[in-house]
């Protein structure tokens, strides 16, 4: 599993392995993951292993125009090149504490190299328990009008200067379809707020666009690669943060919570979604209705006198409440 930190803390191995979609699931999941960083480690950990099927996990953040992750990471040290050739010399002896970060990362090797995994090794996976989140109200609303800032700050998509996103996500895609894995690509819920600094800072268009671009470019590659949009106004993106009410679907309003990851890995499955209009595979031909509900949804959101949608808004600094609907 390759994504940002959506995907490194938000699912448990149990769900990947109760539902039949991986014999030995590994957690390959970067904090501040970009695209370029997942496309290479995507194509090293299919090199290495016997690699059948992967779950890509993308969101805006993974389009951010900065050096990769921690600058520690290095071509040189993966086992294929950038156009996905074998590398002879590619320098393993360092590879774990240089080029990736993280227990989670050096087990999830071990398990690449050895075939299995010990039992005290820590795999990457957070530990999930049946008790929701202990509702921390510093730590749930800390992100809140962050991200504003670092939308404003930073340059994404198709204001990136490092990268072509659309042509990583090509290459990954291609790597995908060459060696026949089954590649399942999500694009993660966020807390309904994280979409509430998106449309003040006027990136809402360019965040709906991934999944297009997404849906366009896989249906033009080919192989069995599925598109998952998460995007949505539903219970689970509108659950309410209130004070020493313990949270089921978040960890805080930028993290969503192991409960989440499994409701995900459920419709990956083909299972029945547990919350209603939660996910969607989305294809050329379903994208616009998908598209029209969530609109629909965002805007059912904002006119609910019940919702949080106003409560947000208080708490959010005042240039976004100045860019944003209003009617609170």
């Amino acid at each position: 599993m390759l994504g940002n930190s959506h995907a490194r803390g938000g699912f448990s191995e149990r769900s990947f392995l109760d539902r039949g979609l991986a014999e030995r699931p590994f957690n390959g999941a970067l904090p501040a993951g970009q695209i370029y960083e997942l496309r290479r480690y995507f194509q090293h950990y299919a090199e290495l292993s016997e690699l059948r099927s992967a779950l890509v996990v993308i969101d805006i953040l993974n389009f951010l125009d900065t050096p990769p992750v921690g600058g520690a990471f290095d071509e040189r040290r993966l086992a294929v090149t950038p156009d996905g050739q074998p590398n002879p010399k590619w320098w393993v002896s360092d590879l774990v504490l240089t080029n990736l970060t993280g227990a989670g990362l050096q087990a999830s090797f071990g398990a690449l190299f050895n075939k299995k995994r010990a039992e005290p090794l820590f795999n990457g996976f957070r530990d999930c328990t049946p008790e929701a989140t202990p509702n921390r109200p510093k730590r749930a609303v800390a992100f809140l009008g962050a991200n504003y800032e670092r939308f404003l700050s930073g340059a994404y998509l198709d204001e990136a200067q490092e990268f072509d996103w659309r042509k990583e996500l090509a290459a990954m895609f291609e790597e995908a379809r060459r060696r026949d894995i089954r590649l399942y690509v999500v694009i993660p819920p966020a807390h309904a707020t994280y979409y509430i600094e998106l449309e003040a800072a006027g990136y809402w268009p360019a965040y709906l666009s991934i999944v297009e671009e997404a849906v366009r470019i896989a249906e033009r590659t080919g192989g069995n690669i599925e598109i998952y949009d998460f995007t949505g106004f539903t219970e689970v993106q509108t659950e309410p943060l209130r004070k020493g009410r313990p949270l089921t679907y978040w960890r805080d309003t930028n993290h969503f919570s192991c409960h989440t990851g499994d409701l995900i890995v459920a419709l990956l499955s083909g299972q029945p979604a547990a919350a209603a209009d939660f996910g969607r595979r989305v294809t050329m031909d379903n994208l616009p209705a998908h598209f029209d509900r969530i609109e629909a949804e965002k805007r059912a959101w904002q006119a609910d006198e019940r919702a949080a949608y106003c409560g947000y808004l208080d708490m959010m600094p005042a240039a976004i409440r100045e860019k944003v609907p209003g009617g609170c």
